[in-house]
């Protein structure tokens, strides 16, 4: 079990919620079109499995992101009943275009980087952004919000503001039912994650964290989940197979495995809050692998590692 220590004073028997983004964040940076039908069979899958709350795309520019160009479809043709269904949206237009998909649940983003934000949302200005998003979410409540704060934990472009960060929080305060804490280019280690963490929770105590895979090979996905967790974290995102990544930052690239948190979990007794069925969530992700041209052999190697990590994982414990 975790180290928990006299000091960490959240409640360590706590179930953590998964937030699955693959659909989204893993999907956008792959080259090859994928139809509709697909993701929408991908996302069914996801929803059998157990996940039930799924990004399942966004309403961005599609000449920028044009994996992106057809989510309204996907959107009709999957099981959005009993389920929480969100898509990332970055300015009113978004917003509009997820409301006439019948979507309810906005995730926006922003960044203390100002170079990211003008990569990403054609302003450094972080005044402009906000008075931005309060336009768009008018008539959208806080709980239908997801603030990302991308780049917290560091900036590709050295160029991290701690004030714009606390600024962003304040917002989020009162303006998002939850703000995520994104390690964008990998960057974070636990002794991070801790501070920023502790810091952030001061501001806005509903809090969750999104994991890039670490650029340090001295920092395992492992390290920074027990830093989360023992800070009083307890909803990750992440993305079936770890695939994704922001295709803006330099660096960017693999997102928190799904399987991976379900393992390290179950490895510390700590319980999912979704029932989730292990089998049906090996078949969506044999299914991705496929429709994103992973070939076979690579897949039944991937699948046996799996297999194989979980059977030296039971043997040591």
């Amino acid at each position: 079990m975790l180290n928990y220590g006299n000091h960490f004073p959240h409640p360590m028997s706590d179930p953590v919620t998964i937030f699955e983004v693959g659909p989204r964040d893993g999907l956008q940076s792959i080259s090859k079109a994928i139809p509709a039908e697909q993701k929408a069979y991908l996302i069914d899958m996801m929803i059998a499995a157990g996940l039930n709350q799924i990004e399942v795309g966004s309403f961005v520019n599609p000449s920028l992101i044009p994996q992106m160009r057809d989510t309204a479809m996907v959107l009709q043709a999957i099981n959005q009943e009993n389920n929480q269904i969100s898509v990332l949206v970055p300015n009113a237009k978004g917003v509009e275009l997820a409301k006439q998909a019948g979507v309810n649940l906005y995730n926006i983003y922003l960044s203390p980087s100002p170079e990211f934000n003008t990569r990403n949302l054609g302003t450094p200005s972080i005044d402009r952004i906000l008075e931005r998003y309060e336009i768009a979410l008018e008539e959208v409540y806080p709980e239908q919000v997801r603030l990302y704060i991308s780049c917290a934990f560091g900036s590709a472009f050295g160029d991290y503001d701690e004030s714009l960060f606390v600024q962003i929080l304040k917002w989020g305060a009162e303006n998002a039912g939850t703000v995520v804490l994104a390690d964008t280019t990998g960057v974070a280690t636990p002794k991070e994650i801790t501070t920023v963490v502790k810091i952030a929770r001061e501001i806005m105590p509903n809090l969750a964290i999104h994991l890039h895979k670490p650029s340090s090979r001295k920092v395992e996905f492992s390290h920074l989940l027990d830093a989360a967790y023992l800070s009083g974290i307890r909803e990750f995102d992440t993305s079936l197979g770890g695939i994704g990544g922001c295709p803006f930052v330099p660096g960017s690239f693999g997102n928190l495995p799904t399987r991976y948190l379900i393992d390290w979990a179950s490895d510390y007794g700590i319980e999912i809050e979704q029932s989730v069925d292990i089998a049906k969530l090996e078949a969506a992700e044999m299914y991705l692998k496929g429709i994103v041209n992973i070939p076979m052999a690579e897949r039944a190697f991937i699948y046996v590692s799996g297999k194989l990590s979980g059977i030296r994982r039971s043997l040591i414990s």
